[in-house]
């Protein structure tokens, strides 16, 4: 036979690969046995854009029905639970959001570090105890100088303060329950709709500043504030003006304002973020990331009096939008904050991944099972097993590789557009190869620049050359065959994929069909047949079938994926010819 001799771990150990690839191994340790399920939750700071670490960051998690099983689980979630990567330690966590029926929900965790660079940092999430008590912390989840934080999670009523703090408002005018960028929001639209917050002595920000908060304006505004404190001797003011943030600090006679360098979106979600030091430095922040900075010529402390959000304490200048997650905290958050904050609470999120469900004991896949279908998986089983792992990996390496250069054609070509759209000088942009040397639309350019400067080199003699009609149309013939060989540049490849998505399937079969076969001649000539004989040669004979799933319905996917990719780089190719020819025609043409 050709597997004598061959050690039997070895074949468990290469079916488990092979045919469960896709799921979880069993668990080395399990942080406590009353929870059946758990899933690693992946902190990538690196793909996030983060460059400095983090420490106790709270990060959002976002659970719906592509991430999570919510019928696995209690229907209020007070059985989930959060663990450190050592599977011993639990982290601090609240729910803003856990609604089974839309299968969604929204969770705050206290992370215990993101690491900058390329080391991925990861958490559990637990879950699936019906006799779990609620182990919410909301106060836990932040830190000492988080002094402010409204979700605005409630339905009616008026907003509440997440933090150990308490700084609920004393009044409140606005709208509560509208659809915010997580959860619910705040919709404040009428005169008069602001948040009066008591002072307290967690309010004191000698120590640093910082107000950050989701704004969706509805249209430009007049001067109207979001944030506003202290009075007529001293006060601070985060405004919007048109569509322009800014920051107003007065002191007696003396006032700094500082604007934003650039604009709101109005209709959008963006992230609006504002920091002072007690060096007196004042940054902005836009989405995460630096858009304005300065320093005013005192310093902050507690403000008398109460602070309004929304609008001024008297009523005035009411802002017209939406907002969500309110922050204020007693300390200048660092800009990797804001780059983690955004990335964590964005729709899009970059710095969370979540792994495959793992179940624990009486929930998982038995290894003696596995054990059993390997041992008697024969030879001709083996060698397609092979195969489709075979076509498989060669599936993944492809996935992986035309992911890459995908997402590097699409950021050059936006980069190359954006410089080719202000370009003055087209020759000074044709010798940029480093820098565009993966755009498709780069090497279209570069072709028509060519053959442009043959057509000039030609007529040199004349005083005011123009192209003939003639001349234009070879010269669009030169786009359009360069359209066409990045056309086929972005396609190759991508019949391996075709290949396993339609011959993966049909292998596993035929395994299956061979084992079957198989089976069924053995027992002919053992003269009896019985359920115990048949099942570990059938089930034998349907991993192949499996295997070839395995390798067929990630290529689909994956094909789609690209697929997608491909039609969006081809348009961009299409438009790029049609405009590089119309403004060649009318700078050049007769």
């Amino acid at each position: 036979m050709f597997l004598n001799g061959f050690n039997k771990k070895i074949a468990i150990w290469m079916l488990l690969g092979l045919v469960l690839g896709m799921m979880p191994g069993a668990a080395s340790a399990w942080w406590d046995k009353n929870w059946q399920f758990r899933q690693k939750i992946t902190l990538d700071a690196g793909a996030a854009g983060l460059a400095e670490s983090q420490t106790d960051m709270p990060v959002l998690v976002r659970l719906h029905s592509g991430n999570f099983d919510f019928s696995s689980g209690k229907e209020d979630g007070t059985d989930l639970r959060f663990v450190d990567a050592d599977d011993k330690t639990p982290l601090k966590y609240h729910v803003e959001r856990f609604s089974v029926a839309e299968e969604m929900a929204l969770v705050w965790v206290k992370v215990p570090r993101l690491t900058a660079g390329s080391v991925q940092e990861t958490i559990w999430m637990y879950w699936g105890n019906a006799q779990a008590a609620d182990a919410q912390d909301a106060g836990g989840t932040f830190d000492a100088d988080q002094a402010l934080v409204y979700h605005f999670d409630q339905a009616e009523g008026a907003p509440r303060d997440a933090t150990a703090y308490g700084n609920h408002p004393g009044t409140f005018s606005g709208a509560l329950g509208v659809p915010g960028l997580a959860g619910n929001g705040l919709s404040l639209r009428q005169d008069g709709d602001r948040i009066s917050i008591p002072s307290s002595p967690s309010l004191d920000f000698s120590a640093g500043f910082t107000f950050a908060v989701w704004i969706r304006p509805a249209d430009a505004q007049n001067n109207a504030v979001l944030f506003q404190g202290g009075n007529e001797e001293r006060s601070l003011q985060i405004s919007v003006d048109g569509l322009r943030p800014y920051v107003r600090m007065a002191a007696g006679e003396t006032v700094v304002a500082l604007q934003m360098a650039g604009d709101l979106t109005a209709g959008s979600w963006q992230h609006l973020a504002v920091t002072i030091t007690p060096e007196r430095a004042v940054t902005l922040y836009l989405d995460g990331r630096e858009s304005g900075s300065g320093s005013i010529p005192f310093a902050l402390s507690r403000f008398p009096g109460d602070l309004a959000l929304g609008g001024a304490p008297d009523g005035t200048r009411s802002f017209r939008g939406d907002l969500d997650d309110v922050i204020l905290g007693r300390a200048a958050r660092s800009p990797g904050w804001f780059t983690a904050l955004y990335q964590s609470q964005g729709p899009t999120s970059a710095l969370l991944g979540y792994g495959s469900i793992e179940a624990g004991e009486g929930s998982g896949v038995s290894s003696l099972l596995i054990a059993t279908v390997a041992d008697n998986i024969t030879a001709d089983g083996w060698i397609i097993i092979g195969l489709l792992f075979l076509l498989g990996a060669l599936s993944v390496m492809l996935l992986v590789n035309k992911t890459y250069a995908f997402r590097l054609m699409q950021r050059e070509n936006e980069q190359f557009l954006n410089a080719f759209s202000h370009a003055h000088d087209l020759d000074a942009l044709y010798g940029k190869e480093e820098e565009y040397g993966n755009s498709p639309l780069f090497t279209i350019f570069r072709k028509g620049v060519e053959d442009l400067r043959q057509w000039g080199e030609k007529h040199a003699h004349l005083e005011n050359p123009k192209l003939s009609s003639k001349a234009f149309n070879i010269f669009r013939t030169v786009l359009e065959n360069g359209y066409m060989e990045q056309n086929r540049r972005i396609n190759n490849g991508l019949v391996l994929l075709t290949l396993a998505i339609s011959g993966g399937p049909f292998l596993g079969l035929l395994g299956t069909v061979w084992g079957v076969m198989n089976t069924f001649a053995a027992l002919a000539l053992a003269g009896e047949a019985s359920i115990m004989a048949i099942a570990p040669g059938v089930a034998s004979a349907l991993a192949t079938t499996v295997a070839g799933l395995i390798v067929a319905i990630p290529a689909l996917f994956g094909y789609n994926f690209l697929a997608s990719k491909v039609k969006i780089i081809a348009a961009d190719l299409g438009l790029f010819v049609d405009q590089f020819a119309n403004m060649v025609d009318q700078e050049f043409g007769d």
